[in-house]
């Protein structure tokens, strides 16, 4: 089921820090339809990430599209081929290369602004399943976690750049 996208700035959702998952609540139905809704509205409104407060919920999950991992990449031993869960995902920076590149927003329809991301970065978090990952991102990767952490952090890529235009 698809639902509907939290707008900026007619939501204040956007703009507050979410609550961590515990391992208790991740198994829920709840949070698993969840998952489920947020990978169909991504879908529907042509995504290629989408956070928790992007929907009205204020929960530490996002989801990152299969598009936007590299071809044969690897997690856990295994190709991915599907989107992916992110539950309590965190990163740390693996160098001091950046680069400056074009971002959109679900939540910023018709807008674009150039934002400066770190290049190389180190992820950890759980799967929908709960199992603990850990995998370096590299380039786009790299920018789509980073765009969809900080909406979980309450910042939008607004934020960080004063070049902004219509779409």
């Amino acid at each position: 089921m698809t639902l509907p996208i939290v707008i900026h700035p007619t939501d204040e959702m956007l703009r507050k820090q979410t609550t961590t998952v515990t391992p208790e609540l991740i198994g829920m139905n709840t949070t698993q339809t969840l998952i489920k809704n947020m990978i169909d509205t991504m879908h529907a409104a042509n995504g290629i990430g989408i956070a928790a407060p992007q929907v009205g919920a204020s929960v530490r999950i996002c989801i990152i599209n299969k598009d936007a991992f590299p071809k044969r990449f690897k997690l856990q031993g295994d190709e991915v081929l599907a989107d992916i869960a992110l539950i309590n995902p965190t990163w740390e920076r693996m160098s001091r290369k950046y680069d400056t590149d074009i971002e959109g927003c679900l939540s910023i329809p018709g807008k674009l602004g150039r934002v400066k991301r770190w290049k190389d970065i180190h992820v950890t978090a759980r799967t929908k399943d709960g199992v603990p990952i850990q995998f370096d991102a590299h380039g786009y990767l790299a920018r789509v976690i980073q765009h969809e952490v900080d909406h979980l952090d309450g910042i939008l890529y607004i934020d960080k750049t004063d070049d902004v235009w219509d779409d």
